[in-house]
């Protein structure tokens, strides 16, 4: 949280981790939707003025709609690819439907905080998430290995220091 500076959507997901590591410390099952409004209602108690950060909008919303879609739409596309299946293809299938739909459903919960600060619905912001979501991943995969790579090699050894 330090390196971040404490932006309102850092503190808002320290807080939720906290809630949720306290309800397994007294072994007590951890409902994410109740961690994200104890956090807001923390953050509201602490930085009165927090509401109106859009940085804190679009992280609440954002969250909220993954949120939303794990609980209620998640549990119905996976029963029907295992009813389905259990092959290897349907596992892929069911990965990229997966991250294209929580990807839609962040934009759909955030689209009216950004279409208040940019006057407007841009189709452009849906079709450009939809088409990096899949390389997003890679290169966060790619860049942790680069980060752990790069501790045991040098850097003249190192392949990721030339690209």
């Amino acid at each position: 949280m330090v390196i971040t500076g404490f932006g309102y959507s850092v503190i808002r997901a320290g807080v939720m981790t906290l809630a949720y590591l306290f309800a397994n410390a007294i072994t007590r099952k951890s409902d994410p939707i109740n961690s994200l409004g104890f956090s807001l209602l923390v953050m509201t108690l602490f930085f009165p003025y927090a509401h109106a950060s859009v940085a804190l909008q679009i992280s609440v919303l954002s969250t909220l709609g993954i949120l939303v879609y794990n609980k209620f739409v998640y549990p119905d596309i996976y029963a029907f690819f295992r009813k389905r299946g259990n092959n290897i293809f349907l596992k892929f299938v069911r990965t990229v439907l997966n991250a294209l739909l929580v990807t839609v459903s962040a934009i759909l919960m955030t689209e009216p905080v950004m279409a208040r600060i940019s006057d407007g619905f841009s189709f452009a912001t849906v079709i450009s998430n939809l088409i990096i979501t899949p390389f997003a991943g890679t290169a966060m995969v790619t860049s942790a290995a680069a980060s752990v790579v790069s501790v045991f090699l040098p850097v003249r050894f190192n392949i990721f220091y030339y690209i």
